[in-house]
This record gives C-alpha cells, sequence and structure tokens, in this order.
C-alpha cells in the first residue's frame, strides 16, 4: 500500500494539533526528537574527538618544536652575548694599549 500524500503539506492540518507535543510514557522527547539529540551528540562527540587530536598533534608537531627552538636561541643567544663581552674586553685593553703608546 502506497503511502498517503498530504493534501496541503504546507498548511497547518488540525493533526499537526494532536502531534506536535507527543512525550512517551518517560517523560522523553518524541522518538524523532530523541533520535535527533542522540545523532547530535554524537557528532559532537565525533567534532571534540577531533578537536582533541588535532590538538594533540599540534602540540606534539609545532608547540614542542617551537619550545626546543626558543631554547636553543636562548642558549645560543648567551653564548653570543659573552663571545660579544670577551670581543669588548679585547678591544678595551688594546684600545688601551695603543693609547699608552
Amino acid at each position: 500500500m502506497p503511502e498517503q500524500q498530504l493534501l496541503k503539506p504546507t498548511e497547518w492540518s488540525y493533526y499537526d494539533y494532536f502531534w506536535a507535543d507527543k512525550k512517551d510514557p518517560q517523560g522523553n522527547g518524541t522518538e524523532e526528537s530523541s533520535l535527533g539529540e542522540a545523532w547530535a551528540q554524537v557528532k559532537l562527540a565525533d567534532e571534540a574527538e577531533v578537536h582533541l587530536k588535532f590538538s594533540a598533534k599540534l602540540h606534539s608537531e609545532v608547540e614542542k618544536s617551537l619550545m626546543n627552538f626558543c631554547e636553543n636561541f636562548k642558549k645560543d643567544r648567551k653564548k653570543c652575548d659573552h663571545h660579544i663581552a670577551d670581543l669588548r674586553k679585547q678591544l678595551a685593553s688594546r684600545y688601551a694599549s695603543v693609547e699608552k703608546s
């Protein structure tokens, strides 16, 4: 038996009054809405899982490498600062020896 088509699907019908607020005996929404809510929760859980995976990947691949670069840069900067200080001392001593002579 084919499914019956609505005569005026875009207009309000008295059937809408009877079926719009139906709830099951436990007080939950209709089956369609509870199924829709469950599907929305599943989609949210999947999206949250994707975000967690992306966050972990971002942390492992980007943040760690940036932190390593930052630490290495600080070490290199300290070495350069010490080297510059040594060069200044040498320059000052040479300038002093030139002034003496």
